[in-house]
């Protein structure tokens, strides 16, 4: 059952997640028109569905305006429009990095900031510069599936140097939310974007969408219309329930994007690579290291403690590190078998990752191989 519907009142809005927009600022945007919009909010009362109104670069008309405001909605807006409404969702992305200064002081701002991974070292220092700005800050990183060792290495370096003023926050009673450091502590189950799930989207063209990005990326991969309601959508691929990576895993807070999963990784319910796997763990860590110093205040001393983890990275577990992680396991677990075995198929997969050419196209398919192959030994060792 749908609880939300994300409506792209014109398609040049800013993404609010990791998806790209290259329609963004086009002179050949297209709009949703009054009629549609009428359709739209008679079929959010309908199903009860709450409106995320996506907005372009200019203010809604009177219309707009009007027929909006018949039903409980909420705004994502560019900051361009941010002195213009209150009270709702602010999309930060590069371009926008030097007119952070400019933004007045609240505590009721809930804020996305899509920083892409030529600013990651500067990290630290935005999100400092954003410090009693927000209520809520999501950080999204739209290029994640380009990041290298070196970039995810940097990732962690600027939160590392975060840490220290997150926990002083909190040392002085300011509850701030940043989705990376504070959305594990309270989970105890996954909260993905459930795209397709929990909501699901309408272009200007009245069609319905799993998410924008699978709009922006090809019209016609819609999963239905305004007329006919949704047709075309089996959502039991969309749980993540029986991926085996994500099932033994306890990186709560990971959006484990269905668009990105589906374009990186060629499965929509198993994460892209090691990109987003590693980047959730040293969240975790970052996380683990806030409670541990918070853990005798508020809200801290209600909250399970997380556990200890051999691993940070999934995908090289058996790869680069297994031996010590396959000594460290076995010493642990007296049921551990198959040695033999799982030690051949590392092996497999140590000899076709110096095998890739990394100009060779075929690349993406060897390394999906390699993965699906890493999930069988995961499965193994975790019965």
């Amino acid at each position: 059952m749908f609880k939300y519907l994300f409506v792209l009142l014109e398609d040049d809005s800013k993404s609010f997640c990791y998806y790209q927009n290259d329609l963004y600022n086009s002179k050949e945007k297209k709009s949703i028109s009054n009629d549609l919009l009428k359709k739209v909010i008679a079929y959010s009362n309908e199903h009860n569905l709450y409106l995320n109104l996506l907005i372009g670069q200019k203010k809604l008309t009177v219309n707009q305006d009007k027929l909006i405001n018949t039903t409980q909605h909420i705004k994502y807006i560019s900051l361009k429009l941010e002195n213009v409404y209150n009270n709702d969702i602010l999309i930060i992305d590069n371009k926008d990095i030097h007119q952070i200064s400019s933004l007045l002081k609240s505590a009721n701002r809930i804020i996305i900031l899509r920083l892409e991974k030529n600013n990651i070292n500067n990290l630290n220092s935005i999100i400092l510069s954003l410090f009693k700005k927000f209520k809520r800050l999501n950080l999204i990183l739209p290029d994640i599936e380009e990041y290298t060792r070196d970039d995810i290495d940097q990732y962690e370096k600027q939160l590392n140097e975060l840490i220290p003023s997150v926990i002083s926050e909190y040392k002085k009673g300011n509850k701030i939310e940043i989705n990376f450091l504070s959305d594990r502590l309270f989970l105890n189950k996954f909260n993905n974007c459930k795209a397709g799930i929990d909501h699901i989207t309408i272009a200007p063209n009245g069609k319905f969408y799993i998410c924008p990005g699978f709009y922006y990326n090809n019209e016609n991969d819609y999963i239905g219309d305004i007329e006919n309601g949704i047709t075309n959508l089996d959502n039991k691929i969309l749980y993540f329930d029986n991926a085996p990576a994500c099932s033994t895993c306890d990186s709560y807070h990971c959006k484990q994007c269905v668009f990105l999963n589906r374009e990186t990784f060629l499965e929509i319910n198993t994460p892209s690579f090691y990109q987003q796997c590693a980047i959730a763990h040293i969240d975790r860590e970052a996380t683990k290291k806030i409670y541990l110093e918070c853990k005798d205040i508020d809200p801290f001393d209600k909250i399970t403690p997380i556990n200890e983890r051999i691993y940070t990275d999934p995908f090289y577990v058996y790869t680069e590190n297994h031996e010590q992680y396959n000594k460290k396991f076995f010493e642990n677990n007296k049921n551990a078998s198959n040695i033999k075995e799982i030690n051949n198929n590392i092996g497999k997969i140590n000899n076709s990752i110096k095998n890739i050419d990394i100009n060779n196209p075929s690349l993406k398919e060897k390394l999906i191989r390699i993965y699906k192959m890493n999930i069988e030994i995961l499965k193994k060792l975790d019965k």
